[in-house]
């Protein structure tokens, strides 16, 4: 897996099996259903900063998006969660 991070605006939106990051350029303006689990609760106000996740290049398979003020946060906060890609071996995970 691969980091992917994006600066952009993204806002929160509350749902009944947690809270989603979703960033403006998958935003579909009208219809956020398909794109959160549960049903939603609150949609949040735009924010402005940096998001990421861990996806597989040319495979659908990508982790949550999580969100920060600024691309090293986000960045670190990735290699928390699924560590450093870099350091990982050939089927290894965190």
């Amino acid at each position: 897996m691969q980091k992917e991070i994006h600066q952009c605006k993204f806002r929160l939106v509350d749902t009944t099996h947690g809270t989603v990051v979703v960033p403006d350029f998958v935003d579909t303006g009208y219809n956020l259903e398909p794109y959160c689990e549960g049903k939603i609760q609150e949609v949040g106000e735009w924010r402005d900063g940096w998001v990421g996740r861990m996806s597989a290049p040319g495979y659908m398979d990508c982790t949550e998006w999580v969100y920060g003020e600024t691309k090293e946060l986000v960045d670190g906060m990735l290699d928390d969660l699924y560590g450093d890609p870099d350091d990982m071996q050939e089927g290894e995970g965190k």
